[in-house]
């Protein structure tokens, strides 16, 4: 039998050259597929954000178009679609254009459809085109003027009205900032009644609660006056006042240590602005205050307002100088939150910009004391036998729901920008719009927040 032949060493290493080139043969394959790949999607990314950027600028469009003409559902359908088919890009391929309109809650949405050839995938058989899709949200921000506005950026009862406790502001638009599922709440038999309340998260409340319902994940709305600079503080006009009788006549300047109108004093204000520095303002018991063309600017740790008992209040506010459309504008800088209290229901005037960007307004007919954090606390001089604060009369209009009476009604226009506004027990609040007929300017920064179009996705 004859012995087979040992291959000879040199055998060997050509039939590891020809598996080492077929390794590298298949390698090659592999990457080719990956690098051609990788050029293909970094096609597909720059042409879905080129698609996205073309989405936003069609929806953006078609909400303005909405927002002038008031276009029906197939007019904005031809708004949209002239829009995409003028920008549209090179060698992007839009095979699909969804239009919706919603009126009720002034959005609209826009779902674009594409498809891009595909370079090195269709050579290898892995498919000659790609499938993109980019959406966008345009919302009209309230056509409606703005009536109030809470800049809390995430706590829970931003805006909240609980117990009998009523809110109408049936012309215009009510805005929270806060990102919680909590911002705006309404309870018990509250009722808040505007022409549009929308959240930046959500809303907490049944249906007979608001009117009409919340609109939720709103986008957030910038304070419109973080840059109107607050007036100069001069040297002490008054320190301390206490008036409990008699008329007087009070004039601009700088109130030290607050300022409180009390028992059956009346008094009037005169033209101009007035510091509250360093202490309470407090109207109280059955005192009757009033004030034309004023401003009040709250400065210090321990200034903050309070008007209770049976006071009769009712300011306009100022239409000249830096404070031009503001009545009371709160100190922004304070390490503390203060609660700025109206519990009297006879505060019918307060005409202007309530301004009050690190405190809380409450209205009430459950008088806390006011100050930091709700207790007596900052700047409170109720005297030991001076029950006037907690003397609340019945108020014979703030369970009516129809009534158009309540705090602030006899207002041309009343605006408030708080961090947190709370309304509470038997009471009512009325937020007109009627601005012609107003002395007192409402602040540019303001109106330009009425109808203006963001994009919410």
């Amino acid at each position: 039998m004859r012995a087979r032949k040992m291959k000879k060493p040199t055998q060997f290493k050509n039939n590891q050259n020809g598996n080492v080139a077929i390794v590298f043969a298949l390698a090659a394959v592999v990457i080719t597929v990956v690098a051609g790949g990788a050029v293909d999607y970094m096609h597909s990314a720059s042409n879905r954000t080129s698609l996205q950027t073309v989405a936003d600028a069609a929806a953006l469009a078609t909400a303005r178009e909405l927002q002038l003409s008031g276009a029906a559902q197939g007019g904005i359908d031809n708004v949209a679609k002239q829009y995409i088919e003028a920008n549209k890009i090179d060698g992007l391929d839009i095979t699909d254009a969804k239009v919706k309109v919603s009126e009720k809650q002034a959005t609209v949405d826009i779902l674009l459809t594409a498809k891009v050839p595909t370079s090195f995938l269709s050579f290898v058989g892995l498919g000659k085109e790609q499938k993109l899709m980019a959406r966008s949200q345009a919302r009209i921000l309230g056509g409606l003027p703005l009536c109030v506005l809470a800049l809390d950026p995430d706590k829970k009862q931003a805006i909240s009205a609980s117990d009998e406790a009523r809110m109408s502001a049936k012309s215009c638009s009510l805005y929270s900032n806060s990102s919680s599922a909590e911002g705006i709440t309404s309870w018990d038999n509250a009722e808040i009644k505007t022409g549009l309340t929308c959240s930046a998260g959500g809303a907490k409340g049944g249906g007979g609660n608001y009117d009409p319902a919340p609109l939720t994940d709103c986008p957030e709305v910038p304070d419109p006056l973080l840059e109107r600079p607050a007036p100069l503080v001069t040297a002490c006009s008054e320190t301390g006042l206490v008036i409990s009788k008699g008329k007087h006549f009070l004039s601009k300047g700088t109130y030290c240590n607050g300022l409180t109108i009390r028992g059956t004093a009346e008094v009037t204000f005169g033209p101009g602005e007035y510091i509250i520095k360093d202490g309470e303002f407090r109207i109280a018991g059955n005192a009757v205050v009033k004030g034309d063309n004023v401003a009040f600017h709250f400065q210090g740790e321990k200034s903050f307002a309070r008007f209770t008992g049976n006071a009769e209040v009712s300011f306009e506010g100022i239409n000249y100088g830096p404070m031009a459309g503001l009545l009371f504008y709160g100190d922004r800088s304070t390490a503390y939150s203060h609660v700025y209290e109206i519990s009297s229901y006879r505060v019918k005037k307060l005409e202007g910009t309530i301004y009050l960007p690190n405190d809380e307004l409450r209205v009430t007919s459950k008088p806390t004391g006011g100050g930091s954090g709700g207790s007596f606390g900052f700047g409170s001089s109720r005297d030991d036998d001076d029950d006037d604060d907690f003397h609340m009369p019945f108020c014979p209009f703030c369970s009516d729901s129809d009534s158009d009476s309540g705090i602030a009604s006899e207002s041309a226009y009343t605006v408030i920008i708080a961090k947190k506004l709370t309304l509470s027990g038997e009471t009512a609040l009325v937020l007109n719009t009627d601005y012609a007929s107003s002395d007192v300017p409402l602040p540019k920064t303001i109106s330009n927040i009425s109808g203006r179009i963001v994009l919410d996705r």
